[in-house]
């Protein structure tokens, strides 16, 4: 993660340690969206948050024996993806970066400040029919690639409504 402040005041550069999110079926279907909790931020006025996602490495500060990180790592992977597909099961591994600006005017006070990041996978594997994106299909790992990028937003929600804080 980055924050920038103000024109001429340069950048701050944070790095948090790497955050699985495991997202089960019922998340899936609902949509529900996740949030982050910002209270390591310094208090200020930032004008552009930077989210980056990227697979793990091992060698990154909070990647453990003990969490899901170690596996995601271990298999080179930011998004594996576990379904069925004409009743066949599949695993789909891709390590696709993807990046979320937020920006605009942040005022983030002392406690904690939460950004959303929420993500659609509905579309990850296309539609259905002639439309569908077989997984398991080497041809289609690029288009599911750019679907996944596309699926992914971040936006300031103090609020925790699951939307957009308004001004």
């Amino acid at each position: 993660m980055k924050l920038e402040t103000g024109p001429g005041s340069g950048e701050v550069e944070m790095k948090a340690a790497p955050l699985l999110i495991d997202l089960l079926q019922p998340d899936l279907e609902s949509g529900t969206p996740r949030e982050v909790d910002l209270a390591e931020v310094h208090a200020g006025t930032y004008r552009e948050i930077k989210f980056s996602i990227h697979k793990p490495s091992l060698d990154d500060q909070g990647v453990s024996l003990d969490n899901g990180l170690f596996w995601m790592a271990s298999q080179n992977a930011s998004v594996l993806v576990d379904g069925t597909i004409d009743a066949r099961p599949f695993t789909f591994r891709s390590a696709v970066d993807a990046q979320q600006e937020l920006e605009g005017s942040f005022t983030l006070g002392d406690g904690s400040h939460y950004v959303t990041l929420n993500l659609d996978p509905s579309g990850w594997f296309g539609g259905s029919g002639a439309a569908r994106l077989d997984p398991t299909v080497d041809a289609n790992r690029s288009q599911i690639e750019n679907q996944i990028q596309r699926s992914f937003q971040a936006f300031q929600d103090d609020d925790h409504d699951g939307h957009r804080d308004r001004d």
